[in-house]
């Protein structure tokens, strides 16, 4: 018996399952080294080959997608795209050794994590055999459940439940026409159901369980509706949300965001969902306004907006006077947050001695180069120094969803749950930092010592007021970049002038937002071309197609162009899933009216600010 069949025997024989992913992993280096040793080249190509079935994310969106990506440096020094693990190497004596292992290994989680690599690369068929796999599946989605009540580490198991639950849906949804797959598949069914309307409110898990269950059920609506009482799902999130709401007024607005979506579906009415979440909203801006948090304001916004969709005038007009107060009387506070205190005190006595004694130049230029925000550098060191301490959370997978509960990223290797530990780092420190940028602008706002005609006579003194060829289909077409952002920047101000001498006036800051936010992309498409950097390629497995640079792309593109913190933050802003991701949530449409606030606008306006503030070299021009 080599050493790849001894590990096949302690697989099989353990009760090895997600959370032990890394000891598979160091388990088949241990098996190569001794391969390599014995020089056995047929076992130790299977044993990578099991290896990275193993590694592979899975999943119904991306199927089968790597966990690191880069450049390989060839011997001739040329470099050529490297992913791993990569299915498009395996071969088809590959699939048909997984197929085997898939068939005669007894370890349930083993037996789903080759069986999903061969599903998803199109090597498992025959629906006998897609059955095995839905079985095991399902016997570990119920392994999981349990696990979730065993003990404190078992409320890890929610999110590796929803990964096993997509899959198998997915699995099963595509192939019901077959009787006995379709048996199964309204038995994972009738378990979300069962589970979601038993599980106990109070439990941690409860906010995970009503988030993606009930997504689980807006998803395959049409059988979820012919197997269970869907309804159903509505009642039960009442009580997750009243529960969450002692506590957790977030935790209660997400469960009524994913009832509200699933009543939609089934035409009922939202309006006590609606008023739930504004008056959670109105909790959010009580504990805000006791901190002498600036969020309050936000908060009450949102409620406003949603009572205004209502039409409910008394709510409405209760709130309108709390907010006429909250607006003129909120002063400059200190932020409650993880920040030394007397970093905190500095930081705010500098604004209020700024928006006192300097001229609006002078703020706009503070607006440009965020003092308030700490170099990168030192945000990176607290993260490695919070990553070394909390090592338990740090080896869990972090899934990162957007308002609808679609998973749109997800942090599973150690590079990764780094990179994941410096974005919620920066995260903390940029909440207390925009609070601060927010006060600042609106204290220079106030006794008008900023404006639109002061940020646009700022950027004529940069690049952005140079006057441009554009050259399309022979012709020389002349452009103006100051033309294109005149109208966000105007719009901002003209809404937030209503906002500061009109009593009662709520802004509309959509079109500002929108604006600004898009023709930051367009800023920094210009600034690549300033700089000689392409903004097309060709398109991938299709060469004769040119398109332009993804917003991402460009991004890394300019990576070692843009200072450090720049870059950090813009891409922060922009495009970064566990960011903002300003740039592609209002690009597909992802952001309801009442999530429009001041924020947005002011932190896509300081991005303009800080790209105009480069400037050129002649051999940058010239090129």
């Amino acid at each position: 018996m080599n050493a790849l069949e001894q590990l096949h025997k302690i697989i099989d024989e353990s009760e090895w399952d997600v959370t032990n992913t890394d000891d598979i992993n160091h388990a088949f280096q241990e098996v190569h080294d001794d391969l390599s040793n014995d020089k056995d080249e047929n076992s130790l190509h299977f044993a990578e080959i099991e290896r990275q079935a193993f590694a592979f994310n899975k999943s119904p969106e991306k199927k089968l997608s790597f966990k690191f990506a880069g450049d390989q440096t060839l011997d001739n020094g040329s470099k050529i795209p490297f992913e791993w693990p990569d299915v498009r190497t395996f071969t088809i004596d590959d699939f048909d050794y997984l197929i085997n292992r898939f068939k005669d290994t007894r370890n349930t989680f083993a037996r789903a994590e080759y069986g999903l690599v061969i599903y998803y690369a199109g090597h498992l068929k025959p629906n006998d055999e897609v059955l095995i796999l839905l079985q095991g599946l399902f016997e570990l989605a119920q392994k999981y459940i349990s696990n979730l009540n065993s003990n404190e580490e078992g409320k890890h198991y929610i999110l590796y439940l929803r990964a096993v639950l997509a899959n198998a849906l997915h699995i099963a949804e595509n192939r019901k026409s077959d009787q006995s797959i379709n048996a199964i598949y309204k038995q994972i069914i009738q378990l979300i159901f069962d589970i979601h309307q038993t599980w106990d409110v109070k439990n941690e898990a409860g906010l995970r369980i009503a988030i993606d269950f009930t997504d689980f059920a807006i998803l395959y609506f049409k059988d979820f509706s012919l197997t269970t009482n869907i309804n159903a799902f509505i009642t039960k999130n009442w009580e997750f949300a009243k529960n969450l709401s002692q506590s957790h007024a977030w935790g209660a607005i997400y469960v009524i965001d994913i009832s509200i979506k699933l009543c939609k579906k089934l035409n009922l009415p939202q309006t006590d969902l609606l008023i739930f979440k504004a008056k959670q909203y109105e909790k959010l801006a009580d504990n805000s306004k006791q901190r002498n948090n600036m969020a309050a304001v936000s908060f009450v916004e949102k409620a406003m907006g949603i009572y205004k969709a209502l039409k409910d005038d008394v709510n409405l007009k209760r709130l309108q006077e709390t907010y006429q107060q909250m607006r003129t009387d909120f002063s400059l506070g200190e932020v409650s947050q993880e920040m030394p205190q007397e970093e905190s005190q500095r930081i705010i006595q500098h604004i209020r001695t700024l928006v006192k004694e300097n001229d609006e130049d002078e703020i706009v230029k503070t607006l440009m180069f965020t003092p308030m925000i700490m170099p990168l550098a030192k945000i990176r060191l607290w993260s490695e120094e919070s990553f070394k301490l909390n090592l338990l959370q740090n080896m869990l997978p972090v899934s990162i969803q957007d308002k609808f509960g679609n998973t749109i990223a997800v942090y599973s290797s150690d590079e990764e749950r780094e990179k994941f530990a410096l974005l919620r780092t920066y995260e903390f420190h940029l909440q207390i930092a925009v609070q601060t940028l927010q006060q600042l602008f609106i204290e220079a706002l106030r006794i008008n010592k900023i404006s639109a005609e002061g940020v646009i006579d700022f950027l004529k003194q940069t690049w952005l007021s140079q006057d441009n060829i554009r050259r399309s289909n022979g012709r020389e077409i002349p452009i103006s970049y100051l033309t294109l952002l005149e109208s966000g920047i105007l719009s901002f101000f003209d809404e937030l002038h209503k906002w500061n001498t009109t009593p009662e006036y709520l802004p509309n800051l959509v079109s500002a937002t929108d604006t600004l936010v898009l023709k930051g992309e367009y800023i920094l498409r210009e600034f690549a071309n300033k700089i000689g950097l392409p903004t097309f390629k060709t398109k991938p497995r299709e060469p004769d197609i040119i398109m332009e640079k993804t917003l991402d792309d460009l991004l890394q593109d300019l990576e070692g162009t843009l200072t450090e913190d720049d870059h950090f933050f813009i891409k922060f802003i922009l495009t970064e899933k566990a960011g903002y991701n300003l740039r592609n949530r209002i690009a597909h449409g992802l952001i309801d009216n009442i999530d429009y606030g001041l924020e947005y606008p002011l932190l896509a306006l300081v991005i303009i600010l800080k790209l105009s503030n480069y400037q050129f070299t002649k051999q940058q021009k010239e090129e």
